[in-house]
């Protein structure tokens, strides 16, 4: 390859959100760990279980990152949990990197703030309704950038 054709070859590749691995990437805005909600497990699901599996991330801003959450902040209960302890079962973390929050989801809806404890709801139709959105995400991003900030 000529080195016009190199140039922009790795220009489509940058606009496209898909780096050479050997290319050091800045933090990643939001990483999703996530077991559908769906999905009945036989062994529950821990925290531990849900951060072992690949996270979806997102290095580039897109507007579900905001949407994302703007939902889970959207039905305050008023509620706190003392510690981290007491939320069981979670089903997605989402980790909005670039704004030091973090939040757990369980199977019923309930949304923990893991800064503070504070707690949110959501409803049944708003579940289903992420749960497809996340599963279109999958192969769509970036999968390797998974990779480079786990370690796997």
């Amino acid at each position: 390859m000529n080195k016009p054709s190199l140039t922009l070859f790795l220009l489509f590749l940058l606009v496209l959100g898909i780096y050479p691995t050997n290319v050091v990437a800045e933090e990643p805005l939001l990483k999703l760990y996530f077991i559908p909600f769906s999905i009945e497990t036989f062994v529950p699901t821990t925290r531990e279980t849900l951060e072992r599996s690949d996270p979806i991330v997102f290095m580039n801003e897109h507007k579900f990152i905001d949407e994302l959450l703007t939902l889970l902040q959207s039905h305050p209960t008023g509620d706190r949990v003392e510690t981290m302890k007491n939320f069981r079962y979670p089903r997605l973390k989402a980790d909005f990197v670039n704004q030091k929050a973090v939040y757990f989801i369980g199977q019923a809806g309930t949304v923990v703030r893991e800064q503070d404890g504070v707690l949110f709801k959501i409803n049944k139709q708003e579940m289903d309704l992420l749960e497809k959105r996340i599963k279109d995400f999958r192969g769509v991003v970036d999968v390797n950038a998974s990779k480079r900030f786990t370690g796997k």
